[in-house]
């Protein structure tokens, strides 16, 4: 029954749980111009015509000409590349984990400013709608908090819910701008467009600054691209499509509300098209632009949460951020933690930021996410015209164009912006050394499924020690988990029994799990390993892992799981050095090493420990009391000296009893030795013909790469008269550093073969 439990969750957790494709070309359309057509309208039209003055359709004719150059580098790159991240995918793939994680940051980051921006429009114009008059700046903050709550809820249920919000609001939105035009047109006066240029040229510049934003939702379709039907093609018609319906607007809209209304006017006011259509609805305008503010707001809003989820999701499916996130609900296909968190961080902002501030810093995280992926396509261009693809000539100017662009857009800003953005740089690039980098690494190296009922989605959910085992012998695997059984420490602990797939030759790590005979002998391994849990009372955790090579799956799979102690069978080369696998997996763990060299089953009533330095003393003693004590056995504890010793010798072996001695806390008998030999090894190989079980220490990390355990302790696996057990313990420093820092190591940043 529990083999075939096994095969059954094997088969329903590497099975990979894809999106449900519910966008067509007028529905991602729709998610593009409602995400485009928000707060650039309704809340950043005053503030931007305070800089550029009557030049306002200037501003917003350059901004929108520079981003038709981003639009068309994106939609290359999602007709390439059709997978939901936008353009933290295509930097990730072309240029690797750095550069991915920075532009994924830095989108993510811009999401949640946006999405704070237009929750902070909905409620200033929900508010004026209403008619509350003035509630207060903490009060409308609240309404936006319980908005970004109220579709992050509807986000959560998945269906086609959203997709109607998203319609609903973003065309009645069109009609009411449309409406808003026409009734303004007969208030047309060329006078207010004098001066031209009150800020001179300089005021243009600050206008796109800050509108910018409002031209970003073409990003938004890219991040959904595993929800669009057909994304190879509908998708960059649907950004080219979005961007010219809001393009035409927004100048039309900057056109007509300078004329109606005088710039100083509309720069005073915080709902400045509201004075626009007073100007032809007269009171009426008061409520039709407040129920487009409401309608423009809460579309951009939905459709940048939904956008803002994908990123994230994006961002743990490849381990970039915590794997939870990169989630997808089996009921609902949407990635819910990921959404939740998102939602999560704009309330942060919307509570922690004003208005201004909010628009400035999007405007920096987005524009700086632009750069590199101007150069991500460049390089996608440069290597399809190697494999023989024609590019053409205005194609290959497209990424320095829109890098030019975006880097002209960026320094535009004010310092306090790019003061803003140096410190989000800075915590981007701490994150990506301190944990994204070494995830990400061993998630392109190999996927692990758990067998267990739970999903064990937080570290913090994990209590007391854990204790990895490697399992492929039969033979063995009853006496590692003996071995395992008796260090579980009082207090409770958790043994992880972890079964290692090679996924060479199969097209992703999932198909390894599922498609190969090896997949199926391990599920056996399981199913003996839950059987001796569940007789012996122990937390029992079954793991498999798919991964490119053994050592890789091992190491990795002891980072995720987080284990103090890996427990192994010994393994060798005819020289009697460590195999290949047992060296490279005790040349790159921070976790203390267990190894076990078996002559037959364990049955340890008779434990010697050979006493050297005081590197590994306390696992030594730890090991061999915790086993004599478990099948009620004597320890035995020797030194080696030479025959001609010294006082300082004899020092030396008296201060390493004494500490071994005060060590020995478990209630187990125990004898002192001393011995005497010039020839220490074959003294150790000579009495372990007495003992049942000998417990070595292995040299420390100075240990060379081909033999790491140290030349005598290998010595003593291979020839010793009775099982064996080799231990090391990492030094105290080590264990304290997290593997994700002791793998920056072998910090390299290459792109990602294989999309």
């Amino acid at each position: 029954m529990t083999r075939e439990k096994y095969k059954r969750r094997l088969r329903e957790k590497a099975a990979p749980v894809l999106f449900h494709k519910t966008l067509g070309l007028f529905g991602a359309t729709t998610l593009g111009v409602g995400s485009l057509m928000g707060a650039g309208l309704y809340v950043l039209v005053g503030v931007a015509a305070a800089q550029a003055g009557p030049s306002l359709w200037i501003a917003y004719l350059i901004c929108g000409g520079l981003t038709l150059l981003s639009v068309a580098m994106f939609a290359d790159l999602s007709r390439r590349l059709p997978i939901s991240g936008g353009g933290y995918l295509y930097a990730y793939k072309q240029l690797g984990s750095f550069w991915g994680f920075m532009v994924g940051w830095h989108l993510a980051a811009g999401s949640v400013f946006a999405c704070a921006l237009y929750a902070v429009g909905f409620s200033a114009y929900f508010v004026e709608l209403a008619g509350l008059g003035d509630l207060g700046a903490v009060v409308e903050r609240l309404l936006s908090v319980a908005l970004v709550a109220a579709l992050t809820f509807s986000g959560l249920r998945g269906g086609s819910g959203g997709n109607r919000i998203q319609l609903l609001f973003t065309w009645g939105n069109m009609l009411i701008i449309l409406l808003l035009l026409f009734t303004a047109l007969p208030s047309f006066d060329p006078g207010n467009f004098t001066p031209a240029l009150p800020h001179g040229v300089g005021g243009i510049g600050g206008a796109i600054s800050l509108i910018y934003i409002s031209f970003f939702g073409y990003q938004l379709i890219a991040n959904s691209s595993e929800e669009i039907r057909s994304s190879e093609k509908t998708a960059p018609r649907a950004m080219f499509l979005s961007l010219s319906i809001a393009f035409v607007v927004y100048v039309s809209v900057a056109v007509v509300s300078t004329a109606a209304v005088n710039w100083t006017e509309l720069a005073g006011s915080e709902a400045p098209l509201v004075l626009v259509a007073q100007k032809g609805l007269g009171r009426l305008g008061t409520y039709v632009v407040g129920l487009g503010g409401v309608l423009a707001s809460v579309a951009a809003l939905n459709g940048t949460l939904v956008s803002q989820g994908r990123q994230i999701y994006a961002m743990g499916r490849d381990k970039m951020l915590p794997s939870v996130l990169g989630r997808l609900s089996k009921k609902s296909r949407v990635p819910i933690v990921a959404i939740v968190a998102g939602a999560a961080a704009t309330t942060a902002a919307l509570v922690l930021a004003d208005l201004e501030f909010i628009a400035r810093s999007a405007n920096f995280a987005l524009l700086f996410s632009m750069l590199p992926v101007s150069v991500a396509l460049h390089k996608l261009f440069d290597t399809a015209r190697k494999e023989g693809e024609t590019i053409s000539r205005w194609k290959r100017v497209v990424p320095w164009a829109a890098l030019s662009a975006n880097a002209g857009l960026l320094l535009t800003l004010d310092g306090q912006s790019l003061l803003f953005g140096g410190v989000l740089v800075g915590a981007g690039a701490v994150v990506f050394l301190s944990y994204s980098y070494s995830s990400a690494k061993r998630g392109e190296a190999g996927f692990s499924v758990a067998l267990s009922d739970d999903e064990r989605s937080f570290e913090l959910l994990r209590r007391g020690e854990r204790i990895l085992v490697p399992m492929a012998n039969p033979r063995t695997q009853k006496s590692l988990f003996s071995i395992c059984q008796a260090l579980v420490p009082p207090g409770g602990g958790e043994i992880v029994v972890l079964s290692v797939i090679g996924s060479q030759g199969y097209k992703t790590h999932r198909a390894a799990l599922t498609e190969t005979s090896a997949a199926l002998e391990a599920v056996e391994t399981m199913a003996r390993a839950d059987q001796f849990a569940q007789t012996r009372g122990l937390r029992f955790r079954p793991l498999m892992r798919a991964a490119k090579s053994f050592p890789d799956g091992i190491v990795h799979a002891a980072e995720e799981e987080n284990t103090r102690i890996i427990v192994m069978g010994w393994s060798m080369r005819d020289d009697g050095s460590p195999s290949k696998i047992l060296a490279e997996v005790a040349s790159r763990v921070t976790s203390d090493l267990v190894f076990l060299q078996l002559s037959k089953d364990v049955d340890p009533k008779r434990v010697a420990v050979a006493l050297g330095g005081k590197a590994n003393l306390p696992l030594l003693v730890r090991v061999a009391s915790a086993l004599a004590e478990q099948y009620g056995g004597h320890v035995t504890y020797f030194n080696v000296m030479p025959l001609r010793y010294t006082s300082e010798h004899l020092g030396h072996a008296r201060e390493i009893q004494v500490d071994a001695l005060t060590r020995h806390t478990r209630l187990v008998p125990y004898t002192i030795e001393l011995l005497c030999s010039d020839d220490a090894l074959e003294t150790v190989i000579e009495r372990s013909g007495e003992f049942d079980l000998l417990v070595v220490g292995a040299n420390t990390r100075a240990a060379t790469e081909r033999d790491p355990v140290g030349s005598f302790a290998s010595a003593v696996a291979a020839r010793a008269r009775c099982s064996v057990v080799i231990v090391r313990q990492s030094p105290r420093m080590t264990r304290m550093i997290p593997p994700q820092v002791w793998a920056l190591r072998n910090l390299r940043s290459k792109p990602v073969k294989n999309p």
